[in-house]
């Protein structure tokens, strides 16, 4: 890698070591013979120690990429190699080389491979459209090396090694010191991939409390519900479940494979039809298929106030009169509480009964009206004089879709 040709070093071990790979690039400064250390070589070992070694750096990623799990078993590799950096002070007059190559192997026999190379299934990927690397080099000679490639993975966890090789024949390995390994002190680069591609499921509910299929606006309901995360492969790891529960819960501390009974507030604070709805998404990226229940929200109607009696009472007033319509609804609720057409009269018959009381003529203009001081309703209904002797109901149809109804007997002056 120096600025004679760039050729490859022919450093040789023997003996136990034989084929044992050391580094290539011939500006190394070399520290001494290591045979009559510590370090686990053999007392006829020719390695010795290297420092300085500029070495090609290479940054690998694959897609896609959820937290280092990938949700589908198409894996892109990709890579990026750097050719290694000039040293200060240059007192070689050292000229990085272009990165050629970049090799990469999936999942080989040891965790750590022997970095005597070939490795069997290993790939060696080409630079696209790189011209041959030049006889005699001309500073500054540093192009990167950006290039990629597609595996198919089964589900579970996998080790990606790899490396880069310069037009000096320098190899790009992780030199670390280890009296667990004393056949071969250097390693490759690795990066894990994790492959999650089945589903998480809610595995129970969501169960309202208490349990009601309606409710009045406001009151306090929960729901509680649990998920799981489990593989289609057996021994494989599941990424976990990281999000459980409503659109508006908050992603879960930590991965796990079952979340237990959790519990979210539901809303109640509309009326009208609502979904209570559960999600799970794993670490992976993979959506399970949301869990629903269906409630009613409704207005807090507990009747008609005095002077109207509710069924099956019947009401006995003077035909022609307005007469008022008393109810609350837990507060004020605004005035856009009827649906549309509400209220309606129609005619039922009467029962047998005696003469009707008197009653007085109230009156009052028509229409919906809310008393902020005692917090009720009044929808003042005009009746017609026509309808003496005659029985009617009036219903009011709320817009939270309940019905409520009262019972009139007409009579004359």
């Amino acid at each position: 890698m120096g600025s004679d040709n760039w050729p490859q070093n022919s450093c040789v071990f023997v003996g136990p070591e034989a084929g044992v790979m050391c580094p290539q690039n011939p500006i190394t400064a070399f520290l001494g013979d290591f045979s009559s250390g510590t370090g686990g070589r053999t007392t006829n070992s020719t390695f010795i120690v290297v420092a300085g070694v500029p070495l090609p750096s290479t940054a690998a990623s694959f897609t896609p990429n959820n937290s280092g799990w990938s949700n589908s078993q198409n894996v892109a590799l990709n890579f990026v190699s750097s050719p290694p950096p000039v040293p200060s002070p240059n007192t070689n007059n050292f000229v990085p080389a272009a990165v050629q190559t970049l090799t990469y192997g999936i999942d080989s026999p040891a965790p750590y491979p022997d970095t005597s190379l070939p490795i069997p299934g290993d790939v060696t990927l080409p630079k696209s459209g790189a011209a041959p690397c030049p006889l005699m080099p001309t500073p500054p000679l540093v192009p990167q090396l950006q290039t990629s490639d597609a595996v198919t993975l089964s589900e579970g966890s996998h080790v990606l090694h790899y490396f880069s090789t310069d037009c000096a024949g320098t190899e790009e390995l992780v030199f670390t010191p280890s009296a667990s390994n004393p056949n071969n002190w250097a390693t490759f680069k690795t990066l894990a991939i994790n492959v999650d591609t089945t589903q998480p499921t809610v595995a129970s509910g969501p169960t309202l409390s208490p349990a009601s299929s309606s409710y009045t606006l406001n009151q306090a309901v929960t729901a509680s519900y649990s998920c799981t995360d489990s593989t289609s492969t057996p021994g494989a790891t599941p990424s976990g479940v990281t999000v459980c529960g409503p659109p508006s819960a908050k992603p879960l501390a930590a991965p796990t494979l079952n979340t237990g009974t959790l519990t979210s507030t539901v809303n109640t604070s509309t009326v009208g039809p609502q979904t209570f709805t559960v999600s799970v998404k794993d670490l992976a990226g993979n959506v399970g298929a949301p869990v629903s229940v269906n409630y009613n929200i409704g207005y807090n109607f507990k009747g008609f106030l005095f002077p109207v009696s509710n069924p099956p009472t019947l009401n006995y007033v003077l035909a022609g009169i307005y007469v008022p319509l008393r109810f609350t609804l837990g507060g004020n609720q605004g005035l856009g509480i009827l649906a549309a057409g509400s209220p309606v009269s129609v005619p039922i018959a009467c029962p047998g009964k005696p003469a009707p009381p008197a009653t007085p003529n109230l009156e009052s203009p028509s229409g919906l009206v809310y008393d902020p001081l005692t917090g009720v309703y009044i929808y003042i209904w005009k009746t017609n004089k026509t309808w003496v002797h005659t029985c009617r109901q009036i219903t009011i149809q709320l817009k939270d879709g309940t019905t409520h109804s009262a019972n009139f007997d007409f009579a004359d002056d």
